[in-house]
């Protein structure tokens, strides 16, 4: 039994590594580690979707209450949080755009498999490609930093993933 819960561990670690096979470290290179923080105005952003198409932050915006900015490389631990986020956020804050910032694939094509691959294809999730790293830099952001960005552009939570700060914030809004 040690040996299992020893390999589970080791597998998890090593699915979340920030690190491409090439060994390029993903992390984010903002120096302060801070980013934007809460209260600032959030700079109007433009990223490519996972079908091509650009997205910008005040078009993600437009009629909505807010914006959920999820910072994910696909490992286990970040599909779990997305994962929470489809079954209990998306339902519960329908007037919340939530966005899936994709940081470690290089295309749409890329992109959309991945997305499609763990299961978010016809779901309310948009997938943006940050394959510069810019918006995630900006943010001091890496794996499960989570943003929630106000209908005035007003920060309101930047931090790793919490679902109960996200809910509280949410539910103040």
């Amino acid at each position: 039994m040690r040996i299992f819960n020893l390999l589970v561990i080791l597998t998890g670690i090593a699915g979340c590594s920030n690190l491409l096979p090439d060994g390029s470290d993903l992390r984010s290179r903002n120096g302060s580690g801070q980013g934007f923080a809460v209260g600032q105005t959030a700079p109007d952003f433009s990223l490519t979707d996972s079908d091509g198409h650009a997205v910008t932050l005040s078009q993600s915006l437009s009629g909505k209450t807010a914006v959920v900015i999820y910072f994910t490389m696909w490992c286990s631990i970040c599909t779990g949080h997305s994962d929470e986020m489809l079954s209990s956020m998306l339902p519960a804050y329908g007037n919340t755009k939530f966005l899936l910032v994709d940081y470690v694939s290089a295309s749409p094509a890329e992109a959309k498999l991945m997305k499609d691959f763990s299961g978010y294809g016809a779901t309310g999730f948009t997938v943006l490609i940050d394959s510069g790293q810019n918006v995630l830099n900006s943010y001091g952001g890496t794996m499960a930093t989570t943003v929630i960005i106000d209908s005035t552009l007003k920060i309101r939570l930047n931090e790793s993933y919490k679902k109960d700060r996200i809910v509280a914030t949410l539910g103040a809004m």
